[in-house]
């Protein structure tokens, strides 16, 4: 699904995510995230939405959580997180929510 959405992670401008902003080259979207789609959609028939407001219990990097619809239903989403932790210099694993399953 990472390979579908490049609106936030591409480019060279910066983007505004919960009221601080990210150079793109320092996000990434979390590649343990599905959608579930009916049969003849395809990924560009979503809607997507970041999430900003979530529990606390969210892994330290991330900074919002992408929910993807269709036709008006949840069908899934998966974690945006900043690509380094703060002052470490290099990349980090986390484990991902899962919001749905690929049937």
């Amino acid at each position: 699904m990472a390979e579908n959405e490049s609106a936030y992670t591409e480019g060279e401008a910066a983007v505004d995510v919960g009221g601080k902003s990210y150079l793109p080259t320092d996000l990434e979207i979390d590649p343990a995230g599905a959608v579930t789609l009916p049969e003849g959609a395809a990924f560009t028939d979503l809607e997507h939405t970041l999430v900003t407001d979530y529990p606390d219990e969210h892994p330290e990097r991330s900074v919002a959580f992408i929910q993807y619809t269709y036709d008006g239903r949840k069908a899934g989403g998966r974690l945006f997180n900043t690509e380094r932790s703060a002052g470490t210099g290099y990349r980090t694993g986390i484990t991902g929510r899962d919001t749905a399953r690929n049937r």
